[in-house]
């Protein structure tokens, strides 16, 4: 697997080091709940660690890849949370936001 944000590489590792496999993430989450089309789910770093590790973080309109072997390379552009309209925006490269999370739009939508 390769992860990539903006075209560049931040993470490498092999599928076959995963704990759990893509089949059996699927089938625990979907016990509980409908999975729909374009739906996140985050199966932990690859290989080097992820950006928490390296301070480097997600922002606003860049693009997430992750290329998995006999998957294929979904792509997703991280949008901006959805504020309040009086709440305060962290600075650029934070952890956090208004909401404590940055959304991701699903599908490849580059």
């Amino acid at each position: 697997m390769i992860a990539r944000v903006d075209g560049e590489e931040w993470g490498r590792g092999p599928s076959g080091e995963m704990l759990w496999t893509f089949e059996d993430v699927i089938a625990h989450v979907s016990a509980s709940e409908t999975l729909r089309p374009g739906e996140f789910i985050g199966s932990g770093a690859v290989g080097n660690g992820c950006g928490l590790e390296h301070l480097r973080f997600l922002e606003p309109g860049d693009v997430a890849t992750l290329e998995v072997e006999r998957i294929g390379t979904p792509r997703n552009r991280v949008l901006a949370p959805a504020c309040p309209p009086n709440a305060a925006r962290p600075p650029r490269r934070t952890a956090s936001t208004c909401a404590g999370i940055w959304w991701s739009r699903g599908g490849s939508n580059p």
